[in-house]
């Protein structure tokens, strides 16, 4: 499966958009989910308030 190819490997974020993520866990049944841990390379881009 593939989930189980990319769990606790880092991955770039969509679009390279400056973040890595891991897949910590998930599961197609009974309900769908998944479950990221979320590693931001710089901030530059976030604007402030």
């Amino acid at each position: 499966m593939a989930i189980f190819k990319n769990l606790f490997r880092w991955q770039r974020g969509r679009q390279h958009s400056g973040y890595d993520k891991m897949l910590l866990c998930g599961a197609y049944w009974p309900v769908k989910f998944d479950t990221y841990l979320i590693y931001i390379l710089s901030i530059g881009w976030i604007k402030s308030r």
